[in-house]
């Protein structure tokens, strides 16, 4: 007499339908039929424990499609979370950093667990403030501040120094010499501070730089003084008639003053109010918007059909009149 179908697979060894049709003894179960556990979410204030009210929780499982956001109503959220599955909460609420996912599994055999998160305060609008002196001890009340940003990635034929990029250049006025800075992002950052007389010329004192780790959080407060006094240089180009030129020359200057900021110009009368680079930006006598170190330096002015070169040397406390021709 012929066997069945069922014992002929198995004399085959192929046993894959009968343990369709009756079954593993000692199956496996899946992580799915561990069913669901409730994790009790509790907001508070970092190094306050004051609690928070009114927050969000959302729930990272790497085996679903997405996040899920439950908006919390009161002080503490039930979130529903599978049993035996690594997954994570972040909390975020008005006023406060998102935190970053924190653990909220529950082990096989664990239906409930409380999870406290601790929210950082975030102050509005923060920023750097640029606690600025003189002489004396009396406040900068007007400054060109220059902001450079520390690129997060170090650049080819930089030999490995890290980059900073000019953002801005302004002024800035405070009567009590804190100037603030609000509008960053989270970085580090370089401050160049020239002080200014109430009329926007600079003072003859030479410029000095802060940097500053900012994590857009709180405001950082930077103490600067500057007391070192410079130099001034002022150059007044005039034609062999003595016709005033300007927007139309280009100017390098050259000498011992370091960092020193030798391309951007400005009007002595303050017209225009904008600087230029490399360049005059009026036909009336301007000046180099920092001051610079003592010592020997070389003005070239290079213009239609003009090319000239002249040297002068700075003086502590003065501000030197280059007149060309």
């Amino acid at each position: 007499m012929a066997a069945g179908p069922e014992l002929q697979a198995q004399a085959r060894g192929d046993s894959g339908s009968l343990r369709e049709r009756i079954g593993d003894e000692n199956p496996t179960p899946a992580l799915a039929d561990l069913g669901s556990g409730i994790v009790h979410v509790r907001a508070v204030v970092e190094g306050e424990d004051v609690p928070i009210a009114d927050f969000t929780c959302t729930l990272h499982d790497s085996a679903a499609t997405g996040a899920r956001a439950t908006r919390v109503r009161g002080y503490t959220g039930a979130v529903e979370v599978p049993i035996g599955r690594p997954v994570s909460v972040s909390v975020s609420a008005p006023g406060f950093l998102e935190t970053l996912p924190i653990d909220a599994s529950l082990q096989p055999g664990v239906s409930v667990r409380a999870v406290v998160a601790r929210l950082v305060r975030v102050e509005a609008q923060a920023g750097v403030v640029l606690d600025l002196s003189r002489p004396g001890g009396l406040p900068v009340v007007r400054a060109r501040i220059t902001c450079s940003f520390q690129a997060s990635e170090r650049r080819e034929g930089t030999d490995g120094r890290n980059v900073w990029e000019v953002l801005w250049q302004r002024e800035s006025r405070a009567e009590t010499g804190r100037h603030r800075v609000g509008d960053l992002a989270s970085g580090r950052y370089r401050f160049r501070v020239q002080a200014l007389e109430t009329d926007g010329r600079p003072m003859l004192l030479l410029p000095e730089t802060a940097s500053v780790t900012f994590e857009a959080v709180a405001w950082r407060s930077v103490d600067l003084r500057l007391d070192e006094v410079g130099c001034g240089l002022v150059l007044d180009v005039r034609t062999a008639d003595g016709r005033a030129l300007g927007p139309e020359l280009q100017v390098a200057v050259t000498g011992p003053s370091g960092d020193g900021d030798t391309v951007h110009w400005r009007a002595v009368d303050g017209e225009p109010v904008d600087t230029a680079v490399r360049a005059l930006p009026a036909t009336e006598p301007c000046e180099l918007v920092e001051a610079l170190p003592a010592g020997r330096y070389v003005v070239v002015v290079r213009g239609p059909s003009l090319a000239l070169r002249r040297g002068v040397d700075l003086v502590v406390g003065q501000r030197a009149l280059v007149r060309v021709p």
